[in-house]
This record gives C-alpha cells, sequence and structure tokens, in this order.
C-alpha cells in the first residue's frame, strides 16, 4: 500500500542535503566552542590551570614555584596571586600580582 504523505512531502535534493550537513556541522562546532568557553571561566578551570602550570615549570627550572590564585580569563587578562620562587626552601622572589592584559 502506498502511503499519501509520501506523494505531498517533496524529497530534499542531493544539494538541500549537502547544505544541511554544512549547516549542523558549524552550527555544533559553534556550541562546541561556546561549551569551552564556558568551562575556562569556572573556578575549577583556572584551578587545573595552575597546578598545571606550577607542575611544568617546576620540572624545568632549579627550584620551585607556587602560585596561590588565577584570576580573570584565559582570553581577556590573566592574572596570577600571590606567586613565589623557591630554591632549596628559601624564598627568591615573592610577587603579589602578575598580570596580562590582552
Amino acid at each position: 500500500m502506498k502511503n499519501p504523505l509520501l506523494d505531498i512531502i517533496p524529497r530534499r535534493s542531493r544539494f538541500h542535503k549537502t547544505v544541511n550537513v554544512f549547516v549542523f556541522f558549524f552550527v555544533g562546532i559553534f556550541i562546541l566552542l561556546l561549551i569551552i568557553g564556558g568551562i575556562t571561566q569556572t573556578s575549577t578551570f583556572r584551578n587545573y590551570l595552575r597546578e598545571k602550570v606550577v607542575a611544568l615549570v617546576n620540572e624545568e627550572i632549579n627550584g620551585k614555584i607556587e602560585i596561590g590564585k588565577i584570576d580573570g580569563t584565559i582570553f581577556t587578562s590573566l592574572i596570577m596571586r600571590d606567586a613565589k620562587l623557591l630554591y632549596l626552601k628559601d624564598t627568591i622572589a615573592s610577587i603579589k600580582k602578575v598580570s596580562h592584559l590582552s
């Protein structure tokens, strides 16, 4: 038995299907960028970033750094508070605030 609705609804052309694929792809990328941008604004991400930066720098230098807190946004301004450079348990430098404004 033939479905009468199939006769009423026109079939989409290959061009129309291709355009839909591109639209959904770029909308998906846009939504993914919004989610990533939102995640980078959280204190959990900034704490994760602080831990990774401290671990990476401590592997590369003869000493140790400590960063108290990271504030701001990754895209516009980044502020590190209470940064210390230590060598053999002595404080070489203590910096209250370091900021980078884009």
